[in-house]
């Protein structure tokens, strides 16, 4: 125990909290930074008409967006005749200014009602309650993840050492010359990779919502199935849909970060283990695409670190994958860990 935990302090040494804090700030200032998303309406008048229409969604309140529809319609398609009417002198200048008002606000909602609407047949399609809300923020939180290159950084600068500092001092063949006693530094070093490998980025998952909350001003126990297009998840509340995610992509860092031990202890060179590290651990998520999606996902771990879990995934498979790798990992770590430098390339 004194062995891992004194493993673990030389993870953090004063350079690297610093390191640490100041990716925090950053990534809290990012949060609150203004992100402007493309959407296919008005996230304003949908927030007026969230004012009007929120809470449990009824019949009623879709019999109210159709007839909404209905008089948009007709207003628009009232132009021309309107227009025409003016012209010819048939009505007057303040009851045409009237028309081109109501005319404009028609043109600027069209969008969002038809928007709602769509969110009233993928109500109708769901079982159990359904609930308007503002919920262009959350859905722009969760479609917006991205990859965390922020993190990555962090993780490289904190891990990448542990096993590469005792190589580049030529300090491994003073460790614990004892067989046993070698390889129990290693696990001691694996779990101290393992153990910063899943609650830094857990930290960090925390600190974005945090932030994202406190902009956002709530919402997080709905259901995540009131989102459009999050029919295929569990009846969860957001807060926890975003926690199961950030869980999943924690345990995949903790894999990586024995992966990035493996490396260290294969290549025993600071420079090509960085640059390997990105190949291993960031490159996947750059071409996603050329994968068939769950072969992707399952086998390099890479999507839930660049977006949030799909409905398609099954967690408890996910979870068997890590520990397989993380299997396999340590086993590549030990083997390596034994061996002398001047039989590694």
């Amino acid at each position: 125990m004194k062995l891992f935990l004194y493993e673990f302090r030389k993870i953090f040494t004063a350079g690297n909290r610093i390191v640490f804090f100041a990716a925090l700030a950053l990534q809290a200032l990012w949060g609150f930074f203004p992100h402007v998303y493309e959407h296919e309406y008005s996230p304003e008048i949908y927030r007026r008409y969230m004012e009007r229409i929120g809470g449990v969604y009824t019949e009623e309140k879709r019999t109210f967006l159709e007839a909404r529809r209905e008089e948009i319609a007709g207003l628009i398609d009232a132009y021309e005749e309107m227009e025409g009417a003016y012209k010819r002198d048939e009505i007057a200048l303040d009851e045409f200014e009237r028309y081109l008002y109501e005319y404009q606000l028609a043109e600027s909602e069209r969008s969002t009602v038809d928007y709602l609407l769509e969110k009233c047949s993928y109500y109708d399609s769901l079982d159990g309650e359904a609930v308007f809300f503002y919920d262009t923020d959350w859905a722009d939180f969760f479609s917006h993840s991205g990859y965390p290159y922020l993190l990555a950084a962090v993780l490289f600068l904190l891990l990448i050492p542990v096993f590469d500092r005792e190589f580049t001092s030529n300090a491994r063949p003073l460790l614990l010359p004892a067989v046993s006693g070698r390889k129990k530094l290693c696990i001691c070093k694996l779990a101290a990779l393992a153990l910063t490998g899943f609650a830094v980025p857990m930290v960090f998952f925390a600190l974005r919502y945090a932030v994202f909350v406190c902009q956002a001003g709530g919402g997080q126990d709905f259901c995540v199935r009131n989102l459009l297009g999050y029919s295929g998840y569990p009846d969860i509340s957001l807060a926890q849909y975003y926690f199961t995610d950030a869980l999943a992509k924690a345990a995949a860092w903790s894999v990586g970060a024995l992966l990035l031990g493996a490396v260290s202890n294969i290549v025993r060179n600071t420079v090509f283990s960085f640059f390997l590290s990105v190949v291993c651990m960031v490159s996947p998520a750059w071409f996603a695409g050329i994968w068939p999606p769950l072969v992707y996902e399952y086998a390099f771990c890479a999507a839930p670190l660049g977006k949030m879990y799909g409905a398609a995934i099954d967690l408890r498979v996910f979870a068997l994958v890590c520990l397989l790798k993380a299997a396999a990992y340590i086993l590549i770590n030990l083997k390596y860990w034994e061996k002398e430098a001047s039989g590694i390339l």
